[in-house]
């Protein structure tokens, strides 16, 4: 899973956009998304959906790198240099705050 942090931030430069006009556009205070570029605090899911919308990206590319791909009945974690084992062993390596994230947006997207 990429740093979502990073990748909110490289995108918002990519597309140059400043942090005032994302915010914006996101509805969020500058304040908020200066802590979610940072890694302080991460969006919650119906954010995460709005900034992948904001900047025309999947949610595999914003949370992912494009190493997954989402089915029409549930996501499912395909990367191509890892095997199941191995990217289930990553899951559990993340914080449990980063899992509940992980396994909410499942649970979102399945809806």
């Amino acid at each position: 899973m990429t740093q979502l942090h990073a990748k909110i931030k490289a995108l918002r430069k990519d597309n140059n956009v400043t942090r005032k006009e994302l915010a914006e556009r996101l509805n969020i205070s500058y304040a908020a998304l200066s802590k979610y570029e940072t890694g302080e605090r991460e969006p919650d899911i119906p954010l995460i959906i709005d900034i992948a919308k904001c900047f025309n990206v999947s949610l595999d590319e914003l949370l992912f790198d494009g190493n997954t791909f989402i089915s029409d009945s549930a996501l499912v974690i395909h990367d191509k240099s890892k095997s199941g084992r191995e990217v289930s062993e990553l899951f559990n390596r993340l914080d449990p705050k980063k899992q509940k994230l992980v396994i909410d947006l499942i649970e979102e997207l399945s809806k």
